[in-house]
Protein backbone atom coordinates (compact mmCIF):
# COMPACT_ATOMS: atom_id res chain seq x y z
CA UNK A 1 0.00 0.00 0.00
CA UNK A 2 1.62 0.94 1.54
CA UNK A 3 0.00 4.65 2.50
CA UNK A 4 -1.68 5.14 -0.02
CA UNK A 5 -1.76 5.48 2.17
CA UNK A 6 -3.47 6.37 2.00
CA UNK A 7 -2.39 8.05 2.43
CA UNK A 8 -1.82 10.19 0.34
CA UNK A 9 4.66 14.85 -2.72
CA UNK A 10 7.59 14.66 -6.39
CA UNK A 11 9.50 14.72 -9.72
CA UNK A 12 8.73 12.78 -12.78
CA UNK A 13 11.35 10.23 -13.88
CA UNK A 14 14.18 11.71 -16.22
CA UNK A 15 15.44 9.79 -19.39
CA UNK A 16 19.11 10.08 -20.45
CA UNK A 17 19.95 9.42 -23.98
CA UNK A 18 23.74 8.71 -25.20
CA UNK A 19 25.75 10.13 -27.54
CA UNK A 20 28.00 8.78 -30.13
CA UNK A 21 30.67 10.25 -32.70
CA UNK A 22 31.00 9.30 -35.91
CA UNK A 23 31.81 9.62 -38.82
CA UNK A 24 30.46 12.14 -41.72
CA UNK A 25 29.79 8.38 -43.65
CA UNK A 26 27.91 7.00 -40.89
CA UNK A 27 26.45 9.69 -40.33
CA UNK A 28 23.13 9.15 -42.13
CA UNK A 29 22.85 5.67 -41.10
CA UNK A 30 23.44 6.78 -37.62
CA UNK A 31 20.27 9.27 -37.69
CA UNK A 32 17.81 6.62 -39.29
CA UNK A 33 19.13 4.63 -36.05
CA UNK A 34 18.35 7.04 -33.85
CA UNK A 35 14.73 7.86 -35.35
CA UNK A 36 14.15 3.95 -34.43
CA UNK A 37 15.11 4.27 -30.74
CA UNK A 38 12.97 7.92 -30.04
CA UNK A 39 10.62 6.27 -31.61
CA UNK A 40 10.64 2.43 -29.17
CA UNK A 41 11.24 5.16 -26.32
CA UNK A 42 8.14 7.05 -27.06
CA UNK A 43 6.18 4.33 -27.27
CA UNK A 44 7.36 2.66 -23.91
CA UNK A 45 6.40 6.16 -21.83
CA UNK A 46 2.86 5.09 -20.92
CA UNK A 47 3.83 2.43 -19.13
CA UNK A 48 2.95 -1.51 -18.39
CA UNK A 49 1.00 -3.58 -16.09
CA UNK A 50 4.57 -5.80 -15.25
CA UNK A 51 6.35 -2.04 -14.46
CA UNK A 52 5.60 -2.66 -11.09
CA UNK A 53 5.93 0.61 -8.76
CA UNK A 54 7.38 2.95 -11.43
CA UNK A 55 7.30 6.45 -10.70
CA UNK A 56 4.22 8.45 -11.22
CA UNK A 57 2.47 5.70 -12.41
CA UNK A 58 -1.12 4.65 -11.00
CA UNK A 59 -1.12 1.47 -8.76
CA UNK A 60 -3.82 -1.03 -7.41
CA UNK A 61 -3.74 -2.48 -4.21
CA UNK A 62 -3.89 -6.48 -3.62
CA UNK A 63 -3.75 -8.16 -0.59
CA UNK A 64 -0.37 -10.35 -0.09
CA UNK A 65 -0.39 -13.87 0.57
CA UNK A 66 -0.33 -14.29 4.31
CA UNK A 67 -2.98 -11.57 4.26
CA UNK A 68 -0.75 -9.34 6.34
CA UNK A 69 -0.66 -5.76 4.48
CA UNK A 70 -1.24 -4.44 1.16
CA UNK A 71 1.23 -4.90 -2.17
CA UNK A 72 0.78 -2.05 -4.61
CA UNK A 73 0.61 -3.35 -8.40
CA UNK A 74 1.11 -1.01 -11.18
CA UNK A 75 -2.53 -0.38 -12.94
CA UNK A 76 -3.31 -0.19 -16.84
CA UNK A 77 -6.92 0.37 -18.07
CA UNK A 78 -8.36 -2.11 -19.81
CA UNK A 79 -9.54 0.83 -22.23
CA UNK A 80 -6.78 2.44 -22.81
CA UNK A 81 -7.12 5.35 -21.19
CA UNK A 82 -4.57 7.67 -20.58
CA UNK A 83 -3.84 8.47 -16.82
CA UNK A 84 -1.80 11.71 -15.77
CA UNK A 85 1.44 11.30 -14.39
CA UNK A 86 0.55 11.18 -10.48
CA UNK A 87 3.80 11.80 -9.40
CA UNK A 88 4.22 15.32 -11.27
CA UNK A 89 1.17 16.55 -9.05
CA UNK A 90 2.08 19.52 -7.06
CA UNK A 91 -1.39 19.60 -5.38
CA UNK A 92 -1.87 19.65 -1.51
CA UNK A 93 -3.73 16.63 0.14
CA UNK A 94 -7.18 17.81 1.32
CA UNK A 95 -9.46 16.67 4.17
CA UNK A 96 -12.24 15.52 2.34
CA UNK A 97 -14.73 17.13 4.61
CA UNK A 98 -13.05 20.59 3.76
CA UNK A 99 -13.40 19.80 0.01
CA UNK A 100 -15.99 21.66 -1.57
CA UNK A 101 -14.72 21.95 -5.10
CA UNK A 102 -16.18 19.10 -6.29
CA UNK A 103 -19.95 19.41 -7.58
CA UNK A 104 -22.62 17.12 -8.32
CA UNK A 105 -23.24 13.05 -7.09
CA UNK A 106 -21.76 10.36 -9.79
CA UNK A 107 -23.44 7.24 -9.23
CA UNK A 108 -22.98 3.48 -10.66
CA UNK A 109 -23.76 -0.14 -10.27
CA UNK A 110 -20.60 -2.11 -10.10
CA UNK A 111 -21.60 -3.45 -13.32
CA UNK A 112 -22.47 -0.73 -15.14
CA UNK A 113 -21.71 -0.85 -18.84
CA UNK A 114 -19.18 1.34 -20.32
CA UNK A 115 -19.72 4.76 -21.63
CA UNK A 116 -19.05 6.41 -24.89
CA UNK A 117 -19.95 9.74 -26.62
CA UNK A 118 -18.40 12.70 -28.83
CA UNK A 119 -17.44 14.39 -26.01
CA UNK A 120 -14.26 11.20 -25.36
CA UNK A 121 -11.71 13.16 -23.42
CA UNK A 122 -13.68 15.74 -21.98
CA UNK A 123 -15.18 12.83 -19.41
CA UNK A 124 -14.24 12.30 -16.02
CA UNK A 125 -12.12 9.43 -15.25
CA UNK A 126 -15.36 8.18 -13.93
CA UNK A 127 -17.42 9.01 -16.23
CA UNK A 128 -15.03 6.79 -18.14
CA UNK A 129 -15.39 4.01 -16.35
CA UNK A 130 -12.09 3.97 -15.01
CA UNK A 131 -13.69 3.21 -11.59
CA UNK A 132 -15.36 -0.58 -13.17
CA UNK A 133 -12.07 -1.13 -14.73
CA UNK A 134 -10.31 -0.78 -11.48
CA UNK A 135 -12.92 -2.81 -9.65
CA UNK A 136 -13.02 -5.52 -12.12
CA UNK A 137 -9.06 -6.09 -12.04
CA UNK A 138 -9.43 -5.57 -7.91
CA UNK A 139 -11.87 -9.16 -8.29
CA UNK A 140 -9.05 -11.11 -10.41
CA UNK A 141 -6.35 -13.08 -9.53
CA UNK A 142 -2.64 -11.75 -10.45
CA UNK A 143 0.14 -14.01 -11.84
CA UNK A 144 2.22 -13.65 -9.15
CA UNK A 145 0.75 -15.72 -6.18
CA UNK A 146 1.94 -13.13 -4.01
CA UNK A 147 -0.77 -11.29 -4.49
CA UNK A 148 -4.44 -12.09 -3.34
CA UNK A 149 -7.22 -10.12 -4.92
CA UNK A 150 -9.60 -7.97 -2.12
CA UNK A 151 -12.52 -8.47 -3.62
CA UNK A 152 -12.66 -11.86 -3.30
CA UNK A 153 -15.98 -14.00 -0.93
CA UNK A 154 -18.06 -10.76 -1.21
CA UNK A 155 -18.76 -8.82 -4.35
CA UNK A 156 -19.59 -4.87 -5.15
CA UNK A 157 -22.70 -3.77 -5.37
CA UNK A 158 -22.46 -0.49 -6.41
CA UNK A 159 -20.18 2.93 -5.82
CA UNK A 160 -21.03 6.21 -5.88
CA UNK A 161 -18.97 9.70 -5.53
CA UNK A 162 -20.19 12.88 -3.78
CA UNK A 163 -18.35 15.68 -3.68
CA UNK A 164 -14.95 13.58 -3.71
CA UNK A 165 -15.75 10.89 -1.16
CA UNK A 166 -16.64 7.64 -3.04
CA UNK A 167 -18.97 5.33 -1.24
CA UNK A 168 -18.50 1.69 -2.00
CA UNK A 169 -21.19 -0.70 -0.96
CA UNK A 170 -20.40 -4.89 -0.06
CA UNK A 171 -22.43 -7.64 -0.56
CA UNK A 172 -22.71 -9.50 2.97
CA UNK A 173 -20.15 -11.66 2.36
CA UNK A 174 -17.63 -9.00 3.42
CA UNK A 175 -19.06 -9.40 6.78
CA UNK A 176 -18.03 -13.11 6.39
CA UNK A 177 -14.60 -12.41 6.45
CA UNK A 178 -11.76 -12.25 9.50
CA UNK A 179 -11.46 -8.72 11.09
CA UNK A 180 -7.93 -8.62 10.20
CA UNK A 181 -9.12 -9.38 6.07
CA UNK A 182 -11.62 -6.41 6.01
CA UNK A 183 -9.42 -3.65 7.17
CA UNK A 184 -6.89 -4.92 4.49
CA UNK A 185 -9.92 -4.96 2.07
CA UNK A 186 -10.68 -0.96 3.02
CA UNK A 187 -7.11 -0.21 2.81
CA UNK A 188 -6.72 -1.54 -0.37
CA UNK A 189 -10.02 0.45 -1.69
CA UNK A 190 -8.93 3.55 -0.17
CA UNK A 191 -5.27 3.17 -1.29
CA UNK A 192 -6.47 2.70 -4.96
CA UNK A 193 -9.66 4.83 -5.64
CA UNK A 194 -8.01 7.98 -3.54
CA UNK A 195 -5.46 8.25 -6.57
CA UNK A 196 -7.88 9.48 -8.56
CA UNK A 197 -8.37 13.10 -9.19
CA UNK A 198 -12.43 13.08 -8.23
CA UNK A 199 -11.57 11.42 -4.58
CA UNK A 200 -10.30 12.61 -1.86
CA UNK A 201 -12.05 9.80 0.73
CA UNK A 202 -13.80 6.18 0.59
CA UNK A 203 -16.70 5.12 2.68
CA UNK A 204 -18.20 1.91 2.78
CA UNK A 205 -21.68 0.37 3.27
CA UNK A 206 -22.88 -3.41 3.67
CA UNK A 207 -25.79 -4.19 1.62
CA UNK A 208 -26.50 -0.65 2.31
CA UNK A 209 -25.87 -0.13 5.81
CA UNK A 210 -23.56 1.30 7.75
CA UNK A 211 -20.22 -0.68 8.35
CA UNK A 212 -18.75 -0.67 12.43
CA UNK A 213 -15.35 -0.94 13.40
CA UNK A 214 -14.46 -3.50 16.35
CA UNK A 215 -16.10 -0.83 18.91
CA UNK A 216 -19.53 -1.15 17.70
CA UNK A 217 -19.07 3.05 16.16
CA UNK A 218 -19.40 3.93 12.42
CA UNK A 219 -16.51 3.68 10.11
CA UNK A 220 -15.71 7.34 8.76
CA UNK A 221 -14.77 7.94 5.37
CA UNK A 222 -11.15 7.54 4.81
CA UNK A 223 -7.91 8.88 3.42
CA UNK A 224 -4.88 6.68 2.92
CA UNK A 225 -2.93 8.56 5.37
CA UNK A 226 -5.16 6.65 7.65
CA UNK A 227 -3.77 3.46 7.17
CA UNK A 228 -0.24 2.81 8.08
CA UNK A 229 1.30 -0.53 7.51
CA UNK A 230 5.20 -1.94 8.02
CA UNK A 231 5.19 -4.29 5.08
CA UNK A 232 8.58 -5.53 6.13
CA UNK A 233 7.40 -7.07 9.43
CA UNK A 234 4.49 -10.03 10.18
CA UNK A 235 1.28 -8.35 11.16
CA UNK A 236 -0.99 -9.88 13.66
CA UNK A 237 -3.13 -7.36 14.19
CA UNK A 238 -4.54 -3.72 13.84
CA UNK A 239 -5.44 -1.14 15.68
CA UNK A 240 -7.15 2.40 15.54
CA UNK A 241 -5.93 5.04 17.39
CA UNK A 242 -6.37 9.02 17.50
CA UNK A 243 -3.44 10.34 17.74
CA UNK A 244 -3.13 14.44 18.77
CA UNK A 245 -0.47 15.90 16.50
CA UNK A 246 1.21 19.57 16.81
CA UNK A 247 1.83 21.65 13.55
CA UNK A 248 2.36 25.22 12.76
CA UNK A 249 -0.26 28.14 12.29
CA UNK A 250 -0.24 30.12 8.82
CA UNK A 251 2.24 32.34 10.46
CA UNK A 252 4.60 29.94 11.60
CA UNK A 253 5.36 31.30 15.05
CA UNK A 254 2.59 29.01 17.18
CA UNK A 255 1.37 25.26 17.64
CA UNK A 256 -2.24 24.29 16.98
CA UNK A 257 -3.46 20.93 18.69
CA UNK A 258 -4.97 18.50 15.62
CA UNK A 259 -6.33 15.01 15.80
CA UNK A 260 -5.97 12.40 13.57
CA UNK A 261 -7.09 9.02 13.55
CA UNK A 262 -5.17 6.33 12.12
CA UNK A 263 -5.61 2.76 11.56
CA UNK A 264 -2.12 0.78 12.24
CA UNK A 265 -0.17 -2.49 13.01
CA UNK A 266 0.36 -3.51 16.19
CA UNK A 267 3.81 -3.78 15.57
CA UNK A 268 4.71 -0.12 15.31
CA UNK A 269 5.31 1.55 18.59
CA UNK A 270 2.86 4.22 19.15
CA UNK A 271 6.21 6.99 19.49
CA UNK A 272 7.38 5.91 16.20
CA UNK A 273 3.99 6.49 14.49
CA UNK A 274 3.38 9.61 16.47
CA UNK A 275 7.44 10.83 15.15
CA UNK A 276 6.48 9.26 11.66
CA UNK A 277 3.48 11.00 11.42
CA UNK A 278 4.63 14.45 12.58
CA UNK A 279 7.29 14.27 9.65
CA UNK A 280 4.57 13.60 7.31
CA UNK A 281 3.00 16.70 8.04
CA UNK A 282 -0.57 18.02 8.30
CA UNK A 283 -3.51 16.28 5.55
CA UNK A 284 -4.97 19.94 5.43
CA UNK A 285 -4.43 23.32 4.58
CA UNK A 286 -5.86 24.42 7.83
CA UNK A 287 -2.45 23.65 9.83
CA UNK A 288 1.47 23.66 8.33
CA UNK A 289 3.91 21.04 8.42
CA UNK A 290 6.64 22.47 11.15
CA UNK A 291 9.85 19.57 10.46
CA UNK A 292 11.49 18.15 6.64
CA UNK A 293 9.60 15.07 5.46
CA UNK A 294 12.36 14.20 4.23
CA UNK A 295 13.73 13.10 7.48
CA UNK A 296 14.27 9.46 8.50
CA UNK A 297 13.58 8.08 11.64
CA UNK A 298 16.51 5.92 12.36
CA UNK A 299 15.42 4.68 15.68
CA UNK A 300 13.03 5.16 18.54
CA UNK A 301 12.99 4.29 21.72
CA UNK A 302 11.35 4.77 25.67
CA UNK A 303 12.92 4.46 28.60
CA UNK A 304 12.22 5.66 32.09
CA UNK A 305 9.73 8.08 30.54
CA UNK A 306 12.43 9.74 27.78
CA UNK A 307 11.72 9.20 24.94
CA UNK A 308 15.07 9.28 22.50
CA UNK A 309 14.34 10.02 19.14
CA UNK A 310 17.47 9.21 16.89
CA UNK A 311 16.89 10.75 12.94
CA UNK A 312 19.07 11.44 10.35
CA UNK A 313 21.19 14.71 9.16
CA UNK A 314 17.93 15.95 6.85
CA UNK A 315 16.14 17.05 10.29
CA UNK A 316 18.79 19.73 10.42
CA UNK A 317 17.91 20.92 7.21
CA UNK A 318 14.59 23.45 7.98
CA UNK A 319 12.41 24.15 4.60
CA UNK A 320 9.19 25.83 5.98
CA UNK A 321 8.89 29.35 7.62
CA UNK A 322 8.96 28.30 11.29
CA UNK A 323 10.20 29.31 14.35
CA UNK A 324 12.88 27.01 15.87
CA UNK A 325 11.18 26.32 19.02
CA UNK A 326 7.57 25.88 17.09
CA UNK A 327 9.91 22.78 14.40
CA UNK A 328 11.07 21.00 17.89
CA UNK A 329 8.64 21.12 19.79
CA UNK A 330 5.74 19.88 17.05
CA UNK A 331 7.97 16.91 17.75
CA UNK A 332 7.87 17.21 21.34
CA UNK A 333 4.24 18.06 22.21
CA UNK A 334 3.01 15.63 20.02
CA UNK A 335 5.06 12.61 21.48
CA UNK A 336 4.18 14.21 25.41
CA UNK A 337 0.60 13.08 24.32
CA UNK A 338 1.24 9.84 25.00
CA UNK A 339 1.20 8.67 28.68
CA UNK A 340 4.87 6.61 28.50
CA UNK A 341 6.49 10.00 27.16
CA UNK A 342 7.22 12.77 29.64
CA UNK A 343 10.50 14.31 27.81
CA UNK A 344 12.25 13.80 24.54
CA UNK A 345 15.51 13.22 23.68
CA UNK A 346 16.15 14.42 20.34
CA UNK A 347 19.51 13.01 18.57
CA UNK A 348 21.15 13.60 15.16
CA UNK A 349 22.05 9.99 13.84
CA UNK A 350 23.33 9.24 17.32
CA UNK A 351 24.92 12.78 18.39
CA UNK A 352 23.18 15.29 20.68
CA UNK A 353 25.91 17.78 19.97
CA UNK A 354 23.85 20.12 16.60
CA UNK A 355 22.33 23.09 16.93
CA UNK A 356 18.94 23.20 15.24
CA UNK A 357 18.56 25.80 13.16
CA UNK A 358 21.30 27.36 14.74
CA UNK A 359 19.47 28.27 17.73
CA UNK A 360 18.30 25.25 19.73
CA UNK A 361 20.49 22.62 21.36
CA UNK A 362 19.86 19.40 21.12
CA UNK A 363 21.71 18.31 24.26
CA UNK A 364 19.35 18.02 26.78
CA UNK A 365 15.83 16.56 26.70
CA UNK A 366 12.97 18.17 26.06
CA UNK A 367 9.68 18.54 27.98
CA UNK A 368 6.59 19.50 26.56
CA UNK A 369 5.95 23.69 26.47
CA UNK A 370 1.62 24.63 26.05
CA UNK A 371 2.87 28.61 26.19
CA UNK A 372 3.27 28.30 22.31
CA UNK A 373 -0.14 26.69 21.85
CA UNK A 374 -2.82 28.66 20.46
CA UNK A 375 -6.50 27.78 20.39
CA UNK A 376 -8.31 24.47 21.73
CA UNK A 377 -5.08 22.58 23.73
CA UNK A 378 -7.84 19.82 23.53
CA UNK A 379 -7.60 19.33 20.09
CA UNK A 380 -11.21 18.94 19.55
CA UNK A 381 -10.33 20.32 15.40
CA UNK A 382 -9.54 17.31 13.19
CA UNK A 383 -7.30 18.61 10.41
Amino acid sequence: MDKTQRQLNSAAAQRTVRRGRCAPAYLAFLCFMLALCLCGCAGTQTGSADAQGSAGSWELYYLNKDLTTIVPVSYTPSDGTKLPDTASSDEEPVNAEEDASAEGVTEMPAEASKQTSASGDEKTFIEKDVVNDMIDQLSSSRERLADVPPIDGFSIKGWKVDKGEMTVDFSKGYNELSSTRRILVRAAFVNTFCQLPEIRSVAFTCEGDTILDGAGSPIAASTPEQYIFNSGNEIRGYEKVRLHLYFANQKGDRLVNTYRNVVYNSNIAMERLVTEQVLKGPNSKVVFPTLNADTKVLSVTTRDSVCYVNLDRDFLTEPYNVTPQVAVYSLVNSLTELPSVRRVQISVEGSTSDLFMDTVSLQNAFERDDSIVVGDKDGDSKE
